[in-house]
């Protein structure tokens, strides 16, 4: 026989019992209904917007981004009072502000034995890597007068050459091999002279790291340095 304390206590328990079993299901319930009024958002107005709005940056950036590095590129051109944008194919112009090259260059009085070319010692002066040059020859007697080659009936005053062989980590030396094959060097030469118009700061890999320059056209007719 169950007393009626007890009996009220077991009831107060089933009822307790009751009572979190249906708070635990609204809980899921709850957390359910808010899935349900969120997914109808995502396919109307706001999420509409939310995409058009995703659409626009992206097709904005696509749009701009050339210009955008355009207009850095030219700054750094225009930093040094050039025109142009800088990169290979649109070098910095700067015709009135020639720039100082980072290279030096010294003959070495010798030629290469395979190549039959003119030996020069050639080191990057700058802090910066370099990945591509132009350059124009001279070749000069002892009186220091200008010495003109003549090859399959042309006549030419000095030796143009560019390309990748002025690839250069900063301070880096070199031994390249340029000029007139030694077969077809002047007679008489007793120095020659290597004047850099044109070179890229920076890397092949990093086009839009680049910083190429073009000084004003080394002349056909040049003084020797001292003269």
């Amino acid at each position: 026989m169950i007393a009626n304390g007890q009996l009220r206590a077991r009831r107060y328990s089933t009822v307790m019992r009751s009572s979190i079993t249906f708070l635990l299901c609204l809980a899921p319930l709850s957390t359910l209904a808010c899935h349900k009024d969120a997914a109808p958002a995502s396919d109307g107005p706001a999420a509409s917007s939310s995409v058009t709005a995703a659409t626009t940056v992206t097709t904005t950036l696509s749009v701009n981004t050339p210009s955008q590095s355009a207009s850095a590129s030219t700054t750094k051109c225009e930093a040094l009072g050039c025109s142009g944008t800088g990169d290979f194919f649109h070098r910095c112009g700067c015709d009135g502000h020639a720039q100082t090259a980072p290279f030096e260059a010294k003959p070495l009085g010798t030629y290469d034995k395979f190549t039959k070319e003119p030996m020069w010692r050639v080191t990057n002066k700058s802090d910066k890597d370099t990945n591509w040059g132009s350059v124009a020859i001279y070749y000069y007697d002892k009186s220091g007068k200008q010495l003109d080659v003549t090859l399959k009936g042309k006549t030419y005053s000095v030796e143009r050459t560019n390309g990748s062989s002025f690839t250069f980590k900063p301070g880096e030396t070199k031994t390249l091999y340029l000029g007139w094959k030694q077969e077809n060097a002047p007679p008489g030469t007793a120095t020659m002279e290597m004047v850099f118009d044109g070179w890229c700061y920076g890397t092949f890999e990093d086009k839009a790291g680049q910083l190429c320059i073009d000084n004003p056209r080394a002349p056909e007719q040049r003084p020797r340095s001292g003269h």
